[in-house]
């Protein structure tokens, strides 16, 4: 599952993560360009193979949007299992009741699928046309 997850670093730098702490330098500094290839995960995504959940909210001014988006896409590309679960509502944390429910059916239901068993201790045991 990859909420709310930095996908592309350079444009990372844009959103409020590069503002006040700068983690790695500006990319274009002599010699962090190696450094945004090795860590930005869109350099990896040629090895992609986990089925993956991908939540974003529109509103997150930390992790803007795109980067969900576009690792949704990179997966679909790849042929990997991927749902995007988009909220344009939300910000960085899901926070209004009737999204917490939806964002906590599908991770469960994410997991069901691809773990086989149930992802809630509520649910344990429980099938899950019971739940």
């Amino acid at each position: 599952m990859a909420h709310a997850a930095v996908y592309n670093l350079y444009t990372q730098v844009a959103a409020d993560f590069g503002y006040e702490i700068p983690r790695f330098g500006p990319f274009w500094a002599p010699g962090q360009e190696e450094v945004f290839r090795q860590v930005s995960p869109q350099f990896a995504a040629g090895n992609f193979k986990t089925p993956t959940l991908v939540v974003h909210g529109q509103r997150d001014l930390r992790v803007p949007v795109n980067h969900g988006i576009e690792l949704y896409h990179a997966l679909l590309q790849k042929g990997v299992p991927a749902r995007l679960v988009y909220f344009n509502d939300e910000n960085h944390w899901v926070l209004k009741p009737g999204n917490s429910l939806v964002w906590y059916r599908e991770v469960r239901d994410w997991l069901d699928k691809y773990t086989g068993a149930p992802a809630t201790a509520s649910g344990a045991g429980v099938p899950a046309a019971n739940r």
